[in-house]
């Protein structure tokens, strides 16, 4: 459904010239989660962790620092 409301309104000149930025979060908020949804479905946790690219994501789902 967000993925459908996203090309929608990234269709639009319009909407993404004066939303282009929170789009952004909202894409980012698809991708974090599309990563979550492949890891409770994993029967390899971590293994599904370490394929998630976005290090910030990765660090958090293993309680690591920076």
């Amino acid at each position: 459904m967000l993925e459908n409301l996203g090309e929608e309104l990234t269709d639009d000149p319009y909407v993404t010239a004066r939303h282009g930025i929170k789009l952004q979060e909202v894409d980012v908020a698809m991708q974090i989660l599309r990563h979550l949804g492949r890891l409770l479905v994993s029967p390899d946790p971590q293994a599904a962790i370490a394929e998630i690219g976005m290090a910030e994501l990765r660090r958090r789902l293993t309680r690591t620092k920076l």
